[in-house]
Parts: C-alpha cells; sequence; structure tokens
C-alpha cells in the first residue's frame, strides 16, 4: 500500500461520522461527579446501584427513540437523570434543547444543578454575571429554559430535544388553561428535526393526571425484579394480588394482624416484608439484591427464567417507564409504614402518588340527594354536635344579594357531620354601608353561637375535649365575589384568628391542598381605571377546589358506621332537602374531547339551583384541614394525638394567644 493510498484511508475515516456511545457505557466510563452543594448523592453516579435507570439513558441516544414518558415518585433520582442525559447529549450529541419546568423558581434551581454538574465534571461553563433563567450554555451545547406561566418562552425557539419535568404540576392561567397548552406549544419546538427527542417526567397527581396518560401510550417498561430465593422475575409491586393463584403474594405484606386490622406504624416498619409470587419470603436486608438483580421489559418482552433469556420485540420510538419508592433507599417496611399512616389520616391519594408513583382514582360517585340524606343520616338533629366531634368549622360562599354558609363539625380520621345551615340574605339599601348586610348576620347567627353536645340518645354530654357546647373555630370565606366586601367584613370582626378569606385556584398544588398569601390591592381595575386596595392587607388561603371536591365525593360513597365517612343531620331530608339538592348538583361527568379521550368535567344537573351549599362545604373542609395541620407535633387526622388542654392550641390563624370566648363558652 502506497503512501498515497494510506492517506486517502485515513482522510476518509475521518470524515465517517462519530459512532455515538452507549448512554450507560458513556456513564459508567465517564464517572460523573457530583457537587455536595447541590446533590445529595456522594461519589460517582452509579448505575449499578441504580440499573433501572439505564433503560431510559439508552433510549436518549437510541436514534429510533422519538419520545420517553417517566411516571414516578418522589425521591427516585428522576432529576438527577435528566441532568445525566444532558450532560451526556452535550458531550456526544449536542445541538439546542429546551427544558420546561413548571415555574421561574424551579427554572432557577434546574439551572444551578445543572451548572454545578457541568463544572464539577470539566464541561465549559460561562461565567456567574452571565447566567439567566432563559437558557443554559454547557459545553457546545445551548438550552433554553421555559415555564407555562411565560409562554413567549414555548415559541421561536427550535429545538432538537424538549425535555419537560413535573409536568402534572404546569399551572393553569388565562393564557394555559390546561396544562396541555404547555405541552402543545413546546412539541412545535422540534418541527423543524427530522430526529428530535421529546422527554416527559413528573409524579401522577389524582385523577387528571397528564403523564398517566402519556406514560399509557408508549411500550410500558417495567422492572421485572428477580427473587433472591427461587430466582423468578416478576414486577415489583406494592399490593399483593387479591384473586387466583397467586392471592396474597407479588407484593408487601405484614402490616396487618392476623384478625385484618392494620398495625400501628412502628410495627408495620418492623415486620412488613415482600411477598414473592412463590412465596418466598424477602426481607428488608435482601430487598436490594432482589431489586439490582432484576431487569427492565417492555410491553410484549418476556424473560426465560433459567436461561435469563429475552423474547419479545419492544417499541422502542415511544419509550415509558415507571418507578416507585421501591426503586429507591426505602425499605418494605418504610413504604409499610407510609402506607399505615396514609390509611390512618386519610391521605391515600398522597401516598399513590408520592410513594406509588401512581395516579389516585378516587371510587366515589356523586349520590342522588335522597340517598345521601338517608344513607349518611347521623344520629343528631340540626343545630346539634355528635359527642365524637373535637371541633366545627364553617365555610361561606358570597353571592352577589346572598351569602350561604354551612357548619360542620369534625373528628377522628377526618369523620365530620353537618351542624347548621344559611342563606342570609342581602337587604336593599345597604350599598353606602361599609359591612353589607348579609355578612354582617354571619356574626351573630354563626360566630356568637355555641352548639351544644349530645349524645346518641339525644341527652347533653361532653366531647373528647371535655366540652358541653362549643362554636365555630375556624370560617373559610369565598373571596374571590366581593372581595372588598369580604375584606371590610372581616375587618371589621378586630383582632380575630377564626375567620380568613379563601379562593379557589386551580394552579395550587394539588399534594400541598392549599397556600396562604397576602394581596395589598385588587388585581383588576375598577371603572375609573383603578385597583381596590385593602387595607392592612388581607390574607387568603388558596385552595385547590377540586382535591376537597374528590375528598367529600369518596366520603359521601364511604360506608357510614366506618371513620372517615361524611355525615349530615337526621333531619336533612325533611327540613335540609335544598342543601342536600344543592351538594349533589355538580358531579363529574365523563367528557369525550377531540382527540378521542375521554376527560372529566363538572356540570350542573339542575341549573336552576346553583351549588352554593356544594362550595360552601369545600371551604369547611379546607378549613379543617389548615386547623389539623397547624396542630402542634403534626398528628395529621389521628384525633389520638389532638391537644386538648389549652383553647389556643386548636386556633390556627394568627400567632397571638387566642381567648377561649373566641370558640368554647
Amino acid at each position: 500500500m502506497t503512501a498515497m493510498t494510506r492517506l486517502r484511508n485515513m482522510t476518509a475515516d475521518g470524515f465517517l461520522p462519530r459512532k455515538a456511545e452507549d448512554p450507560a457505557e458513556w456513564a459508567t466510563r465517564r464517572r460523573i461527579r457530583f457537587n455536595e452543594d447541590h446533590e445529595a448523592s456522594r461519589g460517582p453516579y452509579d448505575l449499578a446501584a441504580r440499573p433501572w435507570w439505564a433503560y431510559p439513558l439508552r433510549a436518549i441516544g437510541n436514534a429510533l427513540t422519538r419520545f420517553i414518558r417517566l411516571k414516578s415518585s418522589t425521591q427516585v433520582g428522576k432529576t438527577l437523570f435528566l441532568l445525566i442525559a444532558l450532560l451526556y447529549l452535550c458531550e456526544n450529541a449536542p445541538a439546542t434543547a429546551m427544558v420546561v419546568v413548571p415555574d421561574r423558581i424551579a427554572a432557577q434551581e434546574f439551572s444551578e444543578r445543572l451548572y454545578s454538574l457541568a463544572e464539577e465534571n470539566g464541561i465549559t461553563t460561562p461565567p456567574i454575571w452571565r447566567r439567566n433563567t432563559k437558557r443554559i450554555d454547557i459545553g457546545d451545547m445551548r438550552i433554553w429554559l421555559a415555564w407555562p406561566r411565560s409562554p413567549n418562552t414555548l415559541r421561536g425557539k427550535r429545538c432538537k430535544y424538549v425535555f419537560r419535568t413535573e409536568i402534572d404540576v404546569f399551572p393553569k392561567t388565562k393564557k394555559t388553561k390546561e396544562a396541555g397548552n404547555a405541552i402543545e406549544a413546546s412539541n412545535r419546538r422540534v418541527k423543524a428535526f427530522r430526529r428530535y427527542l421529546i422527554l416527559d417526567e413528573s409524579t401522577p397527581v389524582a385523577e387528571s393526571s397528564e403523564i398517566d396518560k402519556l406514560e399509557s401510550d408508549s411500550n410500558q417498561a417495567r422492572w421485572f425484579a428477580k427473587c433472591p430465593h427461587c430466582g423468578k422475575h416478576q414486577i415489583a409491586r406494592f399490593f399483593t394480588y387479591k384473586e387466583g393463584d397467586r392471592a396474597g403474594l407479588g407484593g408487601v405484606t405484614g402490616f396487618r394482624h392476623e384478625s385484618g386490622a392494620m398495625k400501628s406504624a412502628e410495627q408495620a416498619r418492623r415486620d412488613s416484608y415482600y411477598a414473592c409470587v412463590n412465596g418466598c419470603k424477602i426481607t428488608n436486608e435482601e430487598k436490594d439484591e432482589f431489586m439490582i438483580g432484576g431487569v427492565m421489559l417492555a410491553k410484549g418482552q418476556s424473560i426465560d427464567d433459567d436461561t435469563g433469556e429475552i423474547t419479545g420485540e419492544a417499541d422502542d420510538r415511544i419509550v415509558g417507564v415507571h418507578l416507585w419508592a421501591a426503586h429507591s433507599h426505602d425499605s418494605w417496611g418504610d413504604i409499610a409504614a407510609e402506607y399505615v399512616v396514609a390509611l390512618r389520616d386519610n391521605t391515600l391519594a398522597d401516598f399513590f402518588q408520592n410513594t406509588l408513583g401512581l395516579q389516585f382514582q378516587h371510587t366515589g360517585k356523586m349520590p342522588e340527594w335522597q340517598e345521601l340524606g338517608q344513607r349518611m343520616a347521623g344520629y343528631h338533629v340540626r343545630g346539634k354536635v355528635p359527642r365524637e366531634a373535637w371541633f366545627l368549622t364553617a365555610g361561606g360562599d358570597v353571592q352577589d344579594r346572598e351569602v350561604y354558609v354551612t357548619v360542620r363539625a369534625w373528628g377522628d380520621r377526618r369523620t365530620s357531620w353537618l351542624v347548621d345551615w344559611f342563606v342570609f340574605d342581602r337587604e336593599d339599601g345597604d350599598d353606602g354601608a361599609l359591612v353589607k348586610s348579609d355578612l354582617a348576620q354571619i356574626n351573630k347567627a354563626v360566630l356568637a353561637r355555641r352548639y351544644p353536645i349530645i349524645g346518641p340518645d339525644g341527652v347533653r354530654c361532653n366531647n373528647p375535649r371535655g366540652r358541653d357546647r362549643i362554636g365555630v373555630a375556624l370560617m373559610a370565606i369565598d373571596s374571590n365575589h366581593r372581595t372588598l366586601d369580604v375584606h371590610n367584613w372581616i375587618k371589621s370582626l378586630g383582632k380575630t384568628n377564626r375567620v380568613i378569606a379563601c379562593r379557589g385556584e386551580a394552579h395550587v398544588d394539588p399534594s400541598k391542598k392549599y397556600q396562604i398569601n397576602t394581596v395589598q390591592e385588587s388585581q383588576r381595575t375598577d371603572g375609573d381605571g383603578k385597583k381596590t386596595q385593602y387595607t392592612g392587607g388581607l390574607t387568603i388561603m388558596n385552595i385547590n377546589p377540586e382535591v376537597f371536591r374528590v375528598d367529600i365525593e369518596d366520603r359521601m360513597a364511604a360506608d357510614p358506621h366506618q371513620p372517615g365517612a361524611w355525615m349530615v343531620t337526621s333531619d336533612c331530608i325533611d327540613i335540609g332537602s335544598f342543601f342536600l339538592k344543592q351538594v349533589v348538583n355538580e358531579p363529574r361527568l365523563p367528557i369525550k374531547g377531540k382527540d378521542g379521550r375521554v376527560k372529566f368535567e363538572r356540570k350542573e344537573r339542575d341549573t336552576t339551583i346553583g351549588h352554593d351549599f356544594w362550595d360552601t362545604s369545600v371551604y369547611e373542609s379546607a378549613a379543617a384541614q389548615r386547623m389539623v395541620d397547624d396542630f402542634p407535633g403534626s398528628p395529621g387526622w389521628d384525633a389520638s394525638r389532638w391537644p386538648k388542654g389549652e383553647t389556643n392550641q386548636l386556633a390556627t390563624v394568627a400567632s397571638e394567644k387566642m381567648i377561649s370566648r373566641d370558640f368554647d363558652e
């Protein structure tokens, strides 16, 4: 071979496209180091300790893959996976990218973590003074940052890669009525590229989970763990099978007594284990061996337990993965203890979301008003409080000419009882009054009233706190309508912590249920172009109304003889039919969208009667949650841990001590 031939061959080799390195092999070879100021992990990124992440990581480098959809619980390392994936693309296939996050704060946090990771691993980054929340520049790669509340950042940017994180908590605004709008807007960024990649990840929220819908339309890859005793591969599950030969197997167990009663959280943490589908007992100490020894299989694939040979073809175009707490450092006992606490505190939706990484589907269905009044009737009549109740809350819904108010009693595991209901009409000629007449009636009829405690026989007695009469501890009143009137009325009450303005806001994080804000002026201008000023500020509890609606629906359908039921008075059908009709007048109905998917929307059954008492029920429930959240020691809805002593322990809004006459006689 002549020197010229050798030169031609070398030149030809130089122009050949570089073969992309397998991302999992790259991560192992590269030994990505973490910045300890920003990451909890120590040492290099170790796929051997988290082998389930190798599958979606390889999909990043697969030229056939167009979509990756990660549905997972919290604390399984999905954000860290996104950062590693971006570093891989930066070094192996750099191109313009976009990362879509829920809000500006999340954008700032993501930017700081990616920059710190890049710097720690020797990748070129701009000086700190040139960094912002518009973009991230690492190596030869530019990454635009965007979020739904800033829709302009979702337009006009051509990107080969789009990564969307925590899509289920994308806020809803006037410009983005649905979380899907931000998704559709970012989808259009990749149209200029024949080969592109869109990645979505999120912890699913209850009922209307976007990541659940997307992941269901994928190859639905699942991690098949390998039993260390019999070698059987099986999907790692939490709940055991209910029927068939595998009944009681294939999941976490040991957290119930033989009688079926639930153990305490500490007992569950000590006694729980994983029951293999073949009956083997996999202990907490064997969990890592069970999980790490597994393999990821997509829909249509299977594995021979003896040879380890995988058969079947996976559809690599749309990759979907589900991971949950079993893929973290939590033990079986830790997971079981969380389940016990969720059952105790009636927070199953949070457990499904944050621990199992699953969408929680509520089982309740809005009953007819007669059914609700008959089945959920308590032993008490209107104006009386059952002896099991610890405290009262009220909810108020403000309309143009009237205010609707309900009073509800609360007890262990969120059991509740309707106590009273009102419609306060507004008098003519009060337009110039500082405190409008309908709101003023609440003072005497609701806030000043002390309701007697009775037993099943109707005889006066004491509740668990030793009181024979109690008043409303906290009232939440709607401030979305006639906001200034509500503000003036609350101010007229003086220094009190018994009333708080509230407002339904769909963008509030469902896992947090509500958030407290103080506003100084109205968002809108009035007729003369000025904004209404709220003297001294207006404290508002913004609530996610659907969280409480779904919860109430479930309790309406619950067993009235079990803790957690949503009870009404024994005479409600006779004297409260209007209340019952309104409270069931806005069910969730299946609506088929243009894309063929079925969505659920709330529609009035009878458009002539409204649903104001349904709204007051939501507000009083939010007030009860606020009170319990503020109890010392964070006891949740376990009444055995609630405070019984000083009355100010039940005060939840103001920090100053509350005088006993505020809600106890």
